[in-house]
C-alpha cells in the first residue's frame, strides 16, 4: 500500500515511471524495519512488533515466503514497549502454520509471554533464551537460511547491541 501511494504521489507531481521505479529501487532500511542482517549463513529480517494489528501484518509478511524460515520473537515490557503485554493474545500466531516455519526462539524479559502465547498456538517445541548474547549463538544453529526476528522496540535494542558486539551490525545504527 505505501509503494501504491509513493507511485500515486509521484504521478500527481509529474515523475515519469522510470524515475518512480528508481527512487523505489534505492529505498533501503532503516533498523527494526525489515533491516536484513547477516548472521553466519542465515540471513535475518528484524521486523518491530507493538501491537496485534502490527503483528498481524509480520505475520502475512512472513505467509507470503516460500522458503522454510525460523523464528524469533522478543518480547520486552518497558515504557518504550508498552508495559502491558496482554496484546500478543489477540495476534494470530497460529496462522504461521500454513507457512514454513521450522523453529521458534522466544527471548526478552518477557519470555515466559511469549512461550505460554506460543504453546496457546500449538508450537511446543520451543527454544528459550534468555540471554541475548547467547541468543546470536543459538541463531546461528537454526536449521533454516532465512529467519524472522520479531521484536518490541527495547528487545530489537538489546539485540542488535549483541549483534555488533558480536560483529554483525554496525555499532551506530540509530
Amino acid at each position: 500500500y505505501n509503494a501504491l501511494a509513493a507511485y500515486s504521489l509521484g504521478k500527481q507531481f509529474g515523475l515519469s515511471d522510470q524515475q518512480i521505479y528508481q527512487a523505489l529501487n534505492e529505498d533501503s532500511r532503516i533498523f527494526g524495519r525489515q533491516e536484513q542482517i547477516k548472521v553466519g549463513d542465515h540471513l535475518l529480517t528484524i521486523v518491530l512488533i507493538k501491537n496485534p494489528v502490527g503483528t498481524n501484518s509480520v505475520i502475512d509478511m512472513m505467509m507470503t515466503d516460500s522458503e522454510p524460515f525460523s523464528l524469533v520473537m522478543l518480547l520486552n515490557a518497558n515504557y518504550a514497549d508498552g508495559i502491558d503485554t496482554s496484546w500478543i493474545f489477540d495476534a494470530e500466531f497460529e496462522k504461521l502454520h500454513q507457512t514454513g516455519l521450522k523453529k521458534i526462539i522466544v527471548g526478552g524479559q518477557r519470555y515466559k509471554d511469549f512461550s505460554v502465547r506460543m504453546k496457546m498456538a500449538g508450537f511446543s517445541n520451543q527454544i528459550i533464551e534468555k540471554d541475548f548474547a547467547e541468543l546470536v549463538d543459538q541463531i546461528q544453529k537454526l536449521p533454516t537460511k532465512n529467519v524472522y526476528v520479531a521484536a518490541t522496540y527495547t528487545s530489537m535494542l538489546m539485540f542488535r547491541q549483541e549483534l555488533a558486539k558480536a560483529g554483525f551490525a554496525k555499532e551506530n545504527f540509530r
